[in-house]
Protein backbone atom coordinates (compact mmCIF):
# COMPACT_ATOMS: atom_id res chain seq x y z
CA UNK A 1 0.00 0.00 0.00
CA UNK A 2 1.46 3.75 -1.04
CA UNK A 3 1.59 6.50 0.96
CA UNK A 4 -1.64 7.97 -0.08
CA UNK A 5 -3.77 5.08 2.04
CA UNK A 6 -4.50 3.37 -1.00
CA UNK A 7 -2.91 0.67 -3.77
CA UNK A 8 -2.42 3.70 -6.46
CA UNK A 9 1.70 4.32 -6.94
CA UNK A 10 2.91 7.62 -7.73
CA UNK A 11 4.99 8.23 -11.13
CA UNK A 12 6.25 10.75 -12.12
CA UNK A 13 6.52 11.40 -15.96
CA UNK A 14 9.23 13.33 -17.08
CA UNK A 15 9.79 15.38 -20.15
CA UNK A 16 12.67 18.15 -21.90
CA UNK A 17 10.76 19.78 -24.40
CA UNK A 18 11.42 23.84 -24.75
CA UNK A 19 9.50 23.96 -27.98
CA UNK A 20 6.27 23.63 -26.13
CA UNK A 21 3.58 25.43 -24.75
CA UNK A 22 1.18 22.52 -23.17
CA UNK A 23 2.13 18.87 -22.32
CA UNK A 24 0.10 16.47 -21.36
CA UNK A 25 -0.18 12.60 -20.31
CA UNK A 26 -2.66 10.39 -21.85
CA UNK A 27 -3.44 6.90 -21.87
CA UNK A 28 -5.71 3.63 -21.22
CA UNK A 29 -5.67 4.96 -17.35
CA UNK A 30 -7.16 8.10 -18.68
CA UNK A 31 -9.35 7.45 -21.29
CA UNK A 32 -6.57 9.22 -23.56
CA UNK A 33 -8.39 12.64 -22.39
CA UNK A 34 -5.45 14.89 -23.10
CA UNK A 35 -7.09 17.32 -20.82
CA UNK A 36 -7.12 15.39 -17.28
CA UNK A 37 -3.33 15.20 -16.76
CA UNK A 38 -1.66 18.46 -18.34
CA UNK A 39 2.32 18.68 -17.05
CA UNK A 40 3.93 21.72 -15.75
CA UNK A 41 6.33 23.70 -16.67
CA UNK A 42 9.81 22.80 -14.21
CA UNK A 43 9.59 26.57 -12.05
CA UNK A 44 13.63 26.84 -11.71
CA UNK A 45 13.19 30.82 -12.09
CA UNK A 46 13.62 29.96 -16.08
CA UNK A 47 11.99 28.41 -18.70
CA UNK A 48 14.51 25.49 -19.44
CA UNK A 49 12.44 23.32 -21.03
CA UNK A 50 11.40 20.59 -18.80
CA UNK A 51 8.14 19.58 -18.00
CA UNK A 52 6.56 16.94 -14.90
CA UNK A 53 3.68 15.27 -13.78
CA UNK A 54 2.76 12.82 -10.92
CA UNK A 55 0.46 10.68 -11.31
CA UNK A 56 -1.02 7.57 -8.77
CA UNK A 57 -1.30 4.46 -11.41
CA UNK A 58 -2.49 1.34 -10.24
CA UNK A 59 0.44 -1.51 -9.98
CA UNK A 60 0.66 -3.10 -13.48
CA UNK A 61 -0.61 -0.13 -15.15
CA UNK A 62 2.83 0.84 -16.99
CA UNK A 63 3.09 -2.59 -17.83
CA UNK A 64 -0.09 -2.35 -20.08
CA UNK A 65 1.60 0.92 -21.58
CA UNK A 66 4.22 -1.16 -23.33
CA UNK A 67 0.97 -2.64 -25.15
CA UNK A 68 -1.76 0.01 -25.15
CA UNK A 69 0.80 2.81 -24.66
CA UNK A 70 1.68 6.21 -22.42
CA UNK A 71 2.16 8.91 -23.69
CA UNK A 72 3.12 12.34 -23.71
CA UNK A 73 1.36 15.02 -26.10
CA UNK A 74 2.70 18.33 -26.64
CA UNK A 75 2.04 21.35 -28.22
CA UNK A 76 4.18 24.04 -29.90
CA UNK A 77 4.22 27.25 -28.84
CA UNK A 78 3.73 28.39 -32.43
CA UNK A 79 0.54 26.32 -33.32
CA UNK A 80 -3.18 27.69 -32.20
Amino acid sequence: MSKNGNSKERVTFKLYTPEAGKVSVAGSFNNWDIFSHPMKRNNNGKEDGGWQRAIYLEPGTLDEANKSGINVLRKNKNIA
